[in-house]
């Protein structure tokens, strides 16, 4: 749980969406009185949400990036050690990761930590810490001091879908995460990728296998939760391999295809399809609702980010579950999701390539 705050703080600093997904959820039968005072609504809250649900309530208010709810995800296929075993494991690593106290204070140093919330029949929640200690110098005191500065990861594993959430966009905290639990469970944790097998030479041609892996997910496995709308941003992988992938705006809606230098990239140049931010339109409950969705492919690691918007916490977390379960189930098969659709999609792209492009 992020440190120093309460189940109070969070539902103090709810938004009115945020407040309205709380009362929908503990209390059900009481909507909220526009005359009601806000401090006795947030002590009846208090009161009704039980203990269990405490820490992702706090977590979602305060370790949650305001503008977007995201992660990556790793996969276990592997059998769970048992409660007990696991505390005693991530003692150890605490042990063995905690600064060398036999170096000099200002010596710079990292630190990492593994704490354990919850353990039942359904889930785990894990949270990793990484504490960066280094020296800074304050100019106001004319003197040098020691700065710890931490960065702390929820981690859900759920046991049944063998799906580990890593709630970070950063890959480097990602892989440090997916290292500490390999270490503590003593399997490897490993993260999701595509299963680029069973795509053929005569079907891909001169696309790259991970391009024809991703669009045939977008528009016949991501379509399987809602519809696609429009397709705004493309990501590209660098020729140079550089560390951010290359950012393109889509000028032709959801089909790509209207955009002809989307297409000379994918068919031409050859370029790997690493990520895509769209709209997606997702029911909850009766109705339908548009939800900005960003999904990245790359380096073998996934993430899929819900930008928040006004949506309560419940439906975020909804919209990001679907997505989540969809991704696992589909982007691990062999082969493709439809090889006869994908195949005329790419038939469509190559047909949209300028003709100088292929002389």
């Amino acid at each position: 749980m992020p440190d120093g705050f309460t189940l109070r703080h969070a539902i103090r600093k709810s938004s009115a969406p945020e407040l309205n997904g709380l009362v929908e959820r503990y209390r059900p039968d009481q909507r909220i009185n526009p005359r009601e005072n806000r401090i006795e609504l947030v002590e009846d809250l208090a009161r009704r949400i039980p203990e269990e649900d405490i820490e992702e309530i706090v977590f979602n208010k305060f370790g949650v990036p305001k503008r977007r709810y995201i992660a990556h995800i790793g996969i276990i296929n592997f059998n769970l050690i048992d409660e007990d075993e696991l505390r005693t494991n991530i003692d150890d690593f605490n042990i063995s990761k905690d600064f060398n106290r036999e170096l000099p204070e200002y010596e710079p140093q990292i630190k990492q930590q593994l704490e354990l919330v919850r353990y039942n029949d359904q889930e785990i929640v894990v949270y990793f810490r990484r504490i960066v200690k280094k020296p800074e110098y304050d100019f106001e005191e004319m003197n040098s001091k020691v700065i710890r500065y931490p960065k702390s990861v929820r981690i859900l594993i759920k046991r049944e879908l063998g799906i580990v959430t890593i709630f970070t966009g950063d890959r480097d905290l990602f892989n440090e995460a997916l290292t500490a639990l390999t270490l503590v469970f003593d399997h490897a944790v490993r993260p999701l990728d595509s299963n680029q097998t069973g795509i053929t030479d005569a079907l891909r041609g001169s696309f790259s296998a991970r391009t024809v892996k991703f669009l045939d997910y977008i528009y016949h496995g991501l379509s399987q939760v809602g519809t696609v709308g429009t397709i705004y941003q493309i990501e590209l992988e660098t020729i140079q391999g550089s560390r951010e992938p290359q950012q393109v705006t889509v000028k032709g809606g959801s089909d790509l295809i209207d955009d002809r230098s989307i297409c000379e990239y994918l068919f031409w140049h050859g370029r790997d399809l690493v990520g895509i931010k769209m709209n997606l339109l997702m029911t909850y409950g009766e109705n339908e609702h548009r939800v900005s969705v960003q999904i990245g492919i790359r380096n073998g690691k996934t993430k899929v980010g819900i930008k928040k918007e006004n949506y309560s916490m419940e439906k975020v977390r909804h919209f990001y579950e679907r997505i989540e379960r969809n991704i696992v189930d589909n982007i691990t098969q062999y082969g493709l999701i439809n090889e006869e659709l994908t195949h005329n999609f790419l038939e469509t792209i190559r047909a949209r390539v300028p003709r100088e492009a292929l002389e």
